[in-house]
């Protein structure tokens, strides 16, 4: 029964990737790995720590590795190095970034070519993409937050933090959304005939289409504090319709390539892409 379940929910979500088949931990000095035929050591190390992940296939892990000659200065010393080996333990390779002067938040395998390698400190995060065949750096998404794929994993959409301030005394969150490497932000657009951001907060649940053709999220707007649903195409195609109520709790779920609902403040509201607009779905639709 546990199956029809699996795929039943999987088609009520479908923006939602399914979780790593192969989990793997670090126990001790030892790093493990999940396979078909059970729990299964795959090396002994003795600076071995987390972040771990397994490959999708299951055939190679990546880790981290405590760096013995770190200067709590930095100077461009890594704290832990990258590393990777086989699922027989044998030696792949290992990477030093320089910048990570802190300790990794989390690996992830982007595909069985690319892995993603994340530090957050207290107001920023960086991301490394890295060939999983060399360990060598393919890009650098420095500034932002969240850093969400897109499911045929062309796209990496984050958002950068700052603050507006609203009066002397009230400051507000405010952020832009950059895809990939960017150091231009695709939103929100920059007001006529100035170089400032119209002053927007882009909320944490970003969202992709199944189709990947739109990143999905709700806002709210300073200073009127007005709510609402946007989405963006990776080329920079904007569609937006304002929301009845507050946006700040607000969960999207696609239903297809086309149609979502956002719930918001105990609601529930229908849209659909209908060719460059974006509407609501009316009870009789």
């Amino acid at each position: 029964m546990l199956i029809p379940v699996i795929l039943a929910l999987a088609l009520m979500s479908p923006d939602i990737d399914p979780p790593p088949k192969y989990k793997a931990w670090v126990q001790g000095h030892e790093v493990w790995m999940e396979t078909d035929a059970g729990p299964r050591r795959v090396i002994y190390d003795a600076l071995a720590a987390e972040p771990v992940a397994a490959s999708p296939g299951g055939d190679r892990v990546v880790y981290g590795v405590i760096n013995t000659n770190f200067d709590v200065h930095c100077g461009n010393t890594p704290q832990k190095f990258v590393v990777l080996v086989n699922a027989s333990g044998q030696f792949q390779w290992k990477t030093a970034l320089k910048e990570a002067c802190n300790d990794f938040t989390k690996f992830e395998w982007i595909d069985a070519h690319r892995i993603g390698v994340m530090l957050c400190g207290h107001a920023n995060c960086f991301y490394w993409v890295l060939d999983a065949g060399s360990g060598a750096i393919l890009e650098e998404d420095f500034g932002g937050f969240d850093f969400v794929w897109s499911h045929n994993r062309r796209y990496v959409a984050h958002r950068t933090v700052g603050n507006v301030e609203l009066d002397r005394y009230t400051l507000a969150e405010t952020s832009t959304l950059l895809f990939n490497d960017a150091r231009d932000s695709v939103y929100p657009p920059v007001k006529p005939g100035t170089q400032a951001f119209y002053d927007r907060e882009i909320i944490d649940d970003m969202t992709w289409s199944p189709d990947d053709a739109w990143l999905a999220f709700p806002e709210v707007e300073y200073p009127s504090y007005d709510s609402f649903v946007v989405l963006v195409s990776p080329d920079g195609k904007v569609l937006r319709d304002s929301l009845p109520v507050d946006a700040n709790d607000a969960v999207i779920k696609w239903t297809d390539n086309r149609r979502f609902q956002i719930n918001a403040s105990g609601r529930t509201f229908k849209y659909v892409v209908d060719g460059n607009t974006l509407r609501e779905i009316t009870s009789k639709e």
